[in-house]
């Protein structure tokens, strides 16, 4: 678990930390899109959201699939969205509670005696990183050279970060979230159900 979260946190300050200077650039002539979001949450959809939410947690969480409380709850909110049972977003305060809350359980799993790990894997981290980039980088050539798709567009979608991150990034700077946001979930869904084999297949 240490060496995950020292790997992945790495690489995740790099890739942020690369990406930001490079889409300001790039990202000064993307075509604007202004998303209204609504956050009027009524009593009622706040209960099924809840309700929904938690079910599919519980489903994700004994389906043993990686990251299966988190997936869970991302599917049935979509899945509620996207039938316009729930219209409403999650007000942003509840939103930075649970981020907070999220990024403290990850912290809490390195400790003390993980320091010299820190730096025993940050060539680990540097390669992900590395390799990451360099994959995604490949795939949204092919898709800027064949669609006429905005180069910031791109960035973000393929950028291998977190869903959060870049969707945020794509709203400040005007990008599709949308866009951003379905190739990321995308993404992950993949990872969830493709990595638990793969792994079992390597560990062989």
């Amino acid at each position: 678990m240490v060496k995950i979260t020292v790997i992945q946190c790495v690489r995740l300050l790099l890739l942020i930390g690369f990406l930001a200077p490079l889409l300001a650039i790039i990202a000064r002539n993307a075509p604007h899109v202004v998303v209204a979001v609504d956050y009027d949450w009524t009593i009622q959809e706040a209960i099924i959201l809840l309700v929904c939410g938690g079910a599919g947690a519980l489903l994700g969480y004994y389906s043993r699939i990686p990251g299966g409380m988190m997936l869970g709850a991302l599917l049935a909110s979509g899945i509620l969205h996207a039938t316009s049972i729930v219209t409403a977003a999650v007000p942003r305060s509840i939103a930075d509670i649970g981020l907070v809350v999220l990024g403290v359980l990850i912290g809490s799993r390195v400790g003390v005696e993980h320091r010299t790990q820190l730096v025993r894997y940050l060539p680990a981290a540097l390669l992900a990183f590395l390799i990451g980039t360099a994959a995604s980088f490949a795939a949204a050539l092919v898709v800027w050279l064949l669609l006429d798709i905005h180069p910031a567009q791109i960035a973000l979608a393929f950028a291998p970060g977190a869903l959060e991150a870049l969707t945020v990034i794509a709203f400040s700077l005007g990008v599709d979230p949308s866009y951003v946001a379905s190739h990321h979930v995308v993404r992950f869904l993949m990872i969830a159900f493709s990595v638990p084999f793969l792994a079992r297949f390597v560990a062989r």
